[in-house]
């Protein structure tokens, strides 16, 4: 008994080395082994949104909803639209003196670390066979397309939604096949999603809708499971209200660029199957499938028959999704349908990438007859997905994106992402960043004592005559919440008419006038219901742990 103790505890300890190890030699040759930084196309975004965390809370301020390192401390609401739950331990890290660059690097060792070891609970879960679970956690966390997100592009929101989708997956498969009752874990890796990135919950839904298609006699024979399925739509929903009701309040309010401008057309980005094939050959760029994914899809292909039922079915989604990657899709017919929110078409291969690694370890020891084939495929297709880890790195295509970390550590507070989503319509990007703290004041008005402080302004202005109305434009980009007051009393804050995208306020005679972002009715509402839904899970399900233990 004793000597099967030891041996489970040291193949657990060699797995979680091997992890550890895997998640080091994807940032050896990128992040770690040299004097620079790889800088993927969205690390500055990143950076800054994790800046904005730290100096957040060094001000005393938790979850806050504008993010005022953006801008030069004029303020974007990516914290409203973009959560940053996920990000609180980078801001941390900061918090605590650690240099940007530096906590950037144990951010992404912590990502690829949890990856792995979520990867192999997760399988573990739905299968008890370790060197299956093993298997897929190896394939899984050295995709190429996630290290793709990891260097290339710097996707940090997708990046972590990869750690999610195996656990969102064995609570859906739960609701169909398993435990009903667990359809929590679904909500749970749902919610998770979310909070990293709601395209990937999107496109996870989309794979949701396909996996209940594909299964529909499954829960049409046992109502319950269709239940349990609801039932776990509506917990999301709960577990997400603090993120999902805000987003709503501030559309209703104004309109955004995200909703104006199509930030891309999936139609621009399509490629042929060969043109992935010939990506996935070089190793390298942002929309890698890798060429060890495609090489198990195609046996997969060929082995169909020897698949489970349920594989099968699997397959053909995984298939529906490479396929939607692709030119064979007419985007361009699509560009004004919700679809085109997806922006990129290659941003399916995260369910692909899924698929096909979840689909080959789940069938290993059937896709041929004779077992001697069946661990030659194991440990060649470890060995290659190890191999292709290391030569991601060594041989990166734009060896132009290494820069120094000084120039990591110099974040360029103007740059809002490629799409500047998040900014209200109509404003005058380049306008509004020409002098940041620039505060715009009809003829009839003069200021005095002006001071800014974080997130918020104080001054004291007289018109020149009584009575008189006079506009003031202050330099913070306007969203629902702000609130004014003169000499205490309340004054409502607009949308400029004049500059718009900046808060503006219309006074009469003199006072002293202060301005500051608060969070609205709505959102303390939705962040107390979402807080007690969390904790009433956790509750429940520490309650039947223990009464499961004492029973």
């Amino acid at each position: 008994m004793k000597r099967t103790a030891s041996i489970k505890k040291n193949k657990t300890f060699l797995i979680i080395l091997v992890f550890l190890l895997l998640s080091t030699i994807s940032l050896l040759f990128t992040h770690i082994g040299k004097p620079v930084m790889y800088r993927g196309d969205d690390i500055y975004f990143h950076l800054s949104r994790i800046e904005g965390i730290s100096e957040g809370i060094k001000n005393g301020l938790f979850f806050q909803k504008i993010n005022y390192f953006f801008l030069h401390g004029m303020g974007y609401a990516s914290p409203i639209f973009y959560s940053d739950l996920f990000l609180y331990p980078a801001g941390i890290l900061r918090c605590l003196g650690i240099s940007i660059s530096n906590t950037y690097i144990i951010f992404l060792w912590s990502i690829n670390f949890l990856t792995y070891l979520l990867a192999y609970q997760c399988f573990r879960y739905y299968k008890k066979i370790d060197y299956q679970a093993f298997l897929f956690a190896v394939l899984y966390g050295g995709a190429s397309y996630r290290l793709s997100d990891l260097t290339e592009r710097a996707a940090i929101g997708e990046l972590l939604s990869f750690m999610f989708i195996p656990l969102a997956f064995i609570g859906l498969w739960s609701i169909f096949f398993e435990e009903k009752q667990k359809y929590y874990i679904l909500s749970i890796g749902m919610a998770c999603l979310i909070f990293t990135h709601v395209l990937s919950a999107f496109i996870f839904s989309i794979f949701i809708f396909f996996y209940l298609i594909m299964n529909l006699t499954t829960l049409m024979k046992n109502k319950k499971r269709l239940f349990a399925l609801l039932k776990a739509v509506g917990l999301t929903v709960l577990l997400c209200l603090g993120f999902l009701l805000p987003i709503v309040e501030q559309t209703f309010d104004q309109s955004f660029n995200f909703q104006v401008n199509q930030v891309a057309k999936m139609s621009d980005f399509t490629h042929t199957i060969p043109e992935y094939i010939k990506i996935a050959l070089v190793n390298s760029g942002v929309n890698n499938l890798g060429i060890l994914i495609f090489l198990l899809f195609m046996l997969l292909l060929v082995r169909f028959n020897a698949l489970l039922t349920d594989s099968k079915k699997l397959f053909l989604i995984t298939f529906l999704f490479l396929v939607s990657s692709t030119s064979l899709i007419p985007y361009r017919l699509l560009e004004d349908t919700f679809i085109n929110s997806v922006q990129f078409p290659w941003r399916f291969f995260v369910i692909v990438t899924f698929g096909v690694c979840w689909l080959f370890a789940d069938n290993i020891d059937r896709l041929f007859k004779r077992q001697t084939l069946n661990k030659m495929l194991l440990f060649g297709s470890i060995t290659l997905a190890t191999g292709l880890l290391i030569l991601h790195g060594l041989f990166i295509s734009d060896t132009s994106r290494y820069v120094s970390r000084e120039e990591v550590e110099a974040i360029p507070q103007n740059f809002l992402g490629w799409g500047m989503e998040y900014l209200p319509f109509k404003t005058d990007y380049f306008e509004v960043i020409e002098e940041p703290r620039r505060i715009l004041n009809s003829d009839n008005v003069s200021l005095q004592n002006v001071s800014f402080e974080y997130g918020g302004i104080d001054l004291y202005y007289s018109t020149k005559k009584s009575n008189e109305e006079a506009k003031i434009i202050l330099p913070y980009i306007y969203y629902k919440g702000y609130k004014a007051t003169v000499d205490g009393e309340p004054l409502e804050v607009n949308n400029s008419s004049v500059v718009p995208g900046l808060c503006e306020v219309n006074v009469t005679d003199s006072g002293n006038l202060k301005m500051k972002y608060h969070w609205t009715t709505l959102q303390i509402v939705s962040f107390i219901l979402s807080l007690l839904s969390w904790l009433t899970l956790v509750i429940s399900l520490g309650y039947k742990k223990i009464k499961k233990k004492t029973a």
